[in-house]
């Protein structure tokens, strides 16, 4: 049996990670014999039930005097991904591969993973898109506006991957077939 491995998928709102997710569980299924597990900060909030408007403070955001407000996590957004880190570690620990979806805005989160996920084998890629596209999503979606653009500057350059993918012009299967590529690149590696 394989090593488990833990991929980490970061990227803004609206930059497809949600989708590409769900193409890499099923296409994982067709060349590995157990799951891929998703665990992320999306499904982290959501655990919050029907009352998640309520917890608003999970993302505050920051002014700072060089540019426009950005996103940054509150203190129960802090304690919300230190455990959703170490539930993923968990399924690690039980054998399982898992992905991990998520929103870096600064470096205390991607550290913390580091250390969390040290001793296992771990792939980190980020999603990025044009700023104007994002924009053109979140209208879609009936979503904050700007949003996506802030937690994209906001992550940029905080944290080594093994890949960035642009998802403003690349389909669900490019995306995932680059993401099962580097998987196998960085397990041969080992």
């Amino acid at each position: 049996m394989n090593t488990p491995v833990a991929i980490v998928l970061d990227g803004p709102a609206q930059v497809g990670r949600s989708t590409t997710i769900a193409e890499l569980q099923k296409r994982w299924a067709s060349v590995h014999a157990r799951p891929l597990l998703s665990v992320g900060i999306d499904l982290a909030t959501r655990a919050f039930g029907p009352d998640v408007d309520r917890w608003r403070e999970l993302v505050l955001p920051r002014r700072n005097q060089h540019a426009a407000t950005q996103a940054q996590y509150g203190p129960l957004g802090r304690e919300l991904t230190a455990g959703m880190h170490r539930a993923a570690k968990a399924w690690l620990d039980a054998g399982f591969d898992v992905v991990i979806e998520h929103t870096f805005l600064d470096r205390q989160a991607p550290d913390d993973l580091r250390d969390v996920l040290d001793g296992h084998l771990a792939v980190w890629i980020g999603l990025v898109c044009d700023d104007d596209i994002l924009a053109g999503r979140e209208r879609d979606a009936n979503r904050e506006e700007g949003r996506a653009a802030r937690e994209q500057a906001a992550g940029r350059d905080i944290t080594t991957r093994h890949a960035t993918l642009d998802t403003s012009e690349a389909t669900t299967d490019e995306l995932v077939d680059t993401i099962m590529q580097v998987v196998s690149d960085v397990r041969l590696k080992g």
